[in-house]
């Protein structure tokens, strides 16, 4: 709360500051920025709040200095809303889940990794479909897919998964830089670019650089980097073998005032970090518990906390004598399931108790994982972030139920689901995919048109349920894209893009003007969402070739690769984020490995780019543009 009002005294006091005159619009923008960056990097508030808020900051500053004439009006604000290149994201997110629902996925995922036997071979078996399949798809539902496989893998190998887990996630990213489909950033770049009249880039320019940096990595990492990534035990066998130590054990007893009873009638849904997640009843185990369950005689109930909470158990009138429990039996309709908080979950900030978990999700949670440690004391009362891992005790057909759920995406891969019954037409989907691509490939069409044609044959062929369609879209990532847009059109016009673009133009060539945006612009993506960072920049980087009067497509390129080139920590990328927790990493293991191959690119980049695009004289934007 207190940041709350932090907050929004800071945001009055900066109006004050514009209206008064005594800061001039360029100052006061970059004060906004250098707030929302705060929170960002922070994350005391979702990024789409952050950004939606700062947008609008910046709107009512532009209106209090100059009314209706000021540096940023509404349409400029809202432009991002119906940019090519935003609608184009939405489209492919549509896409991803309609191919993803065909089965292809998966398919792909049980073959890749065949009966190699050590990490290095892994990483270079996984290397072509992960850099495939990301160069044309979201990159986040393939690492969902793949995860619980490449975990299974390893652990039937003999082989820590926290070998593997970094390298899926940046295999995915080496190929997503190389199109301009393969992430989202490339294309809302191509966008604003479009936007300022220059020609946009070919569905493969990107590769030029990216395909050879992204070679050189995974060598790197194959060889090198999965000799210094951590041999962590399996977070779930960790879990499993940890929560016997939490198990207290209650008997109901035969006479007792809970006979007969609800589990919510008689309280136990209500008490502060205990959690009932079985009963033992003649012979056979319930489990994950169900609040309108009726308790009888002699039941065996087991609860899971920290031991000081003991005796909050024996204040429960009608349980026998607390216990510790020396065993944990799964039920005939329950599984052990690990799950990850997703980046944009609407867990995030909330507690257990406040999501009402057991009740909305039909599971327990049985231990809280984050930044490589177990947390039970006060998990119920813990706020989630990102990233967490929930070993949970769910009933039989959670996955499935749950699979397309955006709160969390699912790291175990269990048996009943083994089976995936892939579409009866998959031919039809892969066509449907090769039309999308090829057409802007030879300059047909452009990429939003085909992605609109795919997403609807997709959808009418019932590779997605039309009722889903929409659902499938990030909303959230969508958001920050467009209040983005709006957020750089400000920069430009109040002159603050200008102002900071003087910092780079002091040094002595172009080429190490290039250098210091991409270095900026990668520390950026580290810290907030890799679109935000390059959003934020590109007004900058423009600014930078006008002051040499150079051609911008060579500042713009590396701008684009350095927002998604992000391996140095877990919150740049949200594949990083994902794997965070299952793989039981701390937040050096990302530096360690993920460092060398930032500069990598950075090496390649500032080698390749001028080789492929001159640091020339100023291009004129296209005419009619």
């Amino acid at each position: 709360m207190k940041l709350r009002y932090t907050a929004s005294i800071l945001i009055v006091l900066l109006l004050l500051l514009i209206k008064a005159a005594i800061i001039s619009p360029a100052i006061f923008c970059l004060l906004v920025v250098v707030l929302m960056l705060a929170s960002l990097v922070s994350e005391a508030f979702p990024p789409e709040l952050s950004m939606g808020i700062s947008l609008g900051v910046l709107l009512t500053g532009s209106f209090i200095h100059g009314g209706e004439n000021g540096f940023l009006n509404n349409s400029n604000a809202f432009s991002g809303f119906s940019n090519e290149a935003v609608i184009t994201v939405a489209v492919l997110f549509i896409v991803a889940a309609a191919v993803r629902s065909s089965g292809i996925f998966d398919v792909l995922a049980q073959k890749t990794l065949g009966e190699s036997q050590n990490v290095s071979t892994a990483i270079l078996r996984m290397a072509a479909p992960l850099g495939g399949l990301s160069a044309l798809f979201n990159n986040t539902p393939i690492v969902a897919i793949f995860m619980p496989i490449v975990k299974e893998w390893a652990n039937k190998h003999n082989i820590s998964p926290s070998k593997l887990l970094i390298p899926l996630s940046y295999l995915t990213a080496f190929g997503g830089i190389c199109t301009l489909i393969g992430t989202s950033t490339n294309l809302v770049i191509q966008g604003l670019f479009v936007e300022k009249g220059y020609q946009g880039f070919g569905l493969f320019e990107f590769a030029k650089v990216a395909l050879p940096c992204g070679l050189i990595s995974i060598l790197y990492l194959a060889f090198i980097g999965s000799k210094i990534l951590p041999a962590k035990e399996d977070t779930l066998s960790e879990a499993s073998s940890n929560i016997k130590k939490y198990l207290i054990q209650m008997n109901v007893e035969a006479t007792g005032p809970l006979v007969g009873k609800s589990v919510h009638e008689a309280g136990l849904r209500d008490l502060e970090d205990l959690f009932l997640i079985e009963i033992q009843r003649k012979g056979k185990v319930i489990a994950p518990i169900k609040r309108e369950m009726i308790l009888e005689e002699k039941d065996e109930l087991v609860f899971s906390s920290a031991q000081q909470r003991i005796m909050d158990l024996h204040r429960v009138e009608g349980l026998s004598i607390a216990t510790s429990c020396d065993h944990f039996e799964l039920g005939a309709l329950s599984n052990l399931i690990e799950v990850v908080v997703a980046p944009n979950s609407a867990m995030r900030g909330k507690t257990i108790d406040e999501v009402y978990f057991n009740r909305k999700y039909d599971a327990t949670v049985l231990t809280l994982h984050r930044d490589g440690h177990q947390i039970m004391e006060k998990m119920s009362s813990t706020p989630l972030k990102k990233g967490d891992t929930l070993l949970l005790l769910a009933g039989f057909g959670f996955k499935k139920i749950w699979k397309d759920s955006k709160d969390f995406l699912s790291v175990t891969k269990i048996e009943e689901e083994n089976e995936h019954e892939i579409n009866s037409s998959p031919a039809l989907c892969i066509a449907t995919v090769a039309f999308m691509v090829g057409l802007p490939a030879f300059g047909i069409m452009p990429i939003m048109y085909t992605s609109i044609i795919a997403a609807a044959i997709l959808v009418l062929y019932q590779y997605l349920p039309l009722r889903n369609a929409f659902s499938n879209v990030d909303w959230n990532v969508i958001i920050v894209i467009a209040c983005s847009f709006g957020i750089s059109k400000a920069l430009a016009a109040s002159g603050a893009s200008g102002m900071v673009s003087q910092l780079f133009t002091t040094l002595s060539s172009p080429l190490l003007a290039l250098i210091g945006i991409y270095i900026v612009t990668n520390i950026l993506t580290e810290l907030i969402t890799n679109n935000a960072a390059a959003i934020l920049m590109f007004e900058i980087a423009l600014a930078t070739a006008e002051k040499f009067i150079m051609d911008p497509t060579p500042f713009v390129i590396s701008l684009a690769i350095a927002a998604s080139a992000s391996f140095a920590t877990p919150i740049g990328y949200q594949t990083n984020t994902i794997v965070y927790g299952p793989g039981g990493y701390k937040y050096t293991d990302y530096i360690k490995v993920g460092l060398p191959i930032n500069i990598i690119y950075l090496i390649g980049t500032a080698i390749l780019v001028p080789l492929i695009w001159p640091l020339a004289a100023h291009v004129a934007p296209v005419v009619g543009k």
